[in-house]
């Protein structure tokens, strides 16, 4: 009951804050005489900037990409898959509705019990979960540094190189 009343009067709060908003002409909204005109927006530059490096700067251009040849080579990745054995059966309400420990449904409404069917088959799959990390070959020999949960509870691990 009292939350009621809680609501009610918030709620009566608010109309009137907002009517006291709108009878004095208080604009909500701001910069609006800077406001871009609608389709007007440019993105880039008009003309492209004028910059003048000096000679012994000029190596510095490519040092990204001359990184990236070196060490891109060294860097795999990492794709460990578990493997679980999933075992189901065609029917799941079998167990509920025709289990001697629980007793039939159909003896418990209708006095007679039911005729008992065969159980069913039971089924099992083979379910495969892949994950994906990264790793880097550390050594000549091919020993591989990559975090443990990447291939913690991996059943089989493949790693493929950047250049397949």
């Amino acid at each position: 009951m009292r939350r009621t009343y809680h609501r009610i009067a918030l709620g009566i709060a608010l109309t009137s804050v907002l009517a006291f908003i709108y009878t004095a002409g208080c604009q909500c909204t701001f910069a609006d005489e800077n406001r871009p005109k609608d389709g007007s927006i440019e993105f880039g530059a008009k003309k492209r900037p004028d910059i003048k490096t000096s000679p012994q700067f000029e190596s510095f251009k490519t040092i990204f990409s001359d990184i990236a040849d070196e060490v891109v080579p060294t860097v795999v990745s990492v794709i460990p898959t578990q493997i679980d054995t999933v075992v189901f059966s065609r029917n799941p309400f079998y167990r509920y509705f025709d289990d001697d420990r629980y007793g039939s449904p159909f003896d418990f409404f209708f006095g007679q019990p039911r005729r008992p069917q065969q159980k069913p088959e039971v089924e099992k799959q083979e379910r495969r979960r892949s994950g994906l990390g990264s790793g880097v070959i550390v050594s000549e020999n091919g020993y591989i540094l990559t975090n443990y949960h990447v291939v913690a509870g991996a059943d089989e691990i493949e790693v493929r190189l950047s250049d397949d």
